[in-house]
């Protein structure tokens, strides 16, 4: 098994975070290195792709859960017609 040395600073950091999370120093370090290993976009804190998709999917979801608060055969017209109404009605 390969074997690395590191400065007890380094050491005491990750044994602090290992603590934290109760985990072993070994899973923070591989978790660390798991991060490193990342594309720098997912990195820098930026939603991913997938996780842009997984937040509409669910934001839809929530919005059919509240379907059944409206009466049947409801919809909303939200058409450029409908929003601009009563500024092109001002003009006439």
């Amino acid at each position: 098994m390969p074997v690395l040395t590191i400065t007890e600073q380094t050491y005491n950091l990750l044994a602090e975070q290992a603590a934290r999370r109760h985990v072993s120093i070994e899973e923070v370090v591989a978790a660390a290195v798991a991060q490193l290993r990342q594309p720098e976009a997912e990195q820098s804190g930026q939603p991913t792709w997938e996780e842009r998709l997984r937040a509409f999917e669910r934001l839809t979801q929530s919005i059919e859960a509240e379907a059944h608060r409206y009466p049947p055969g409801h919809r909303i017209d939200d058409s450029r017609e409908s929003i601009y109404a009563e500024r092109e009605n001002a003009q006439l």
